[in-house]
């Protein structure tokens, strides 16, 4: 549950992070390709964390 918190509030630390590992991965790709896998990757990644938390809380409640 922290860890879905965490990820919600430092959202831009993330996608800032993410950005500048693929700008280091592929060095042709254009700036906008990086920022559009980094914001694909932060989204996939958040969705998994609900899941996550409203998988726990289901087992908390049953």
């Amino acid at each position: 549950m922290i860890a879905f918190i965490e990820y919600a509030v430092r959202r831009q630390d993330y996608i800032l992070n993410y950005i500048n590992v693929f700008s280091s991965v592929r060095t042709d790709a254009q700036p906008s390709d990086a920022q559009a896998a980094a914001n694909q990757l932060y989204t996939r990644k958040f969705t998994l964390s609900i899941i996550g938390v409203l998988g726990s809380l289901a087992m908390f409640i049953w």
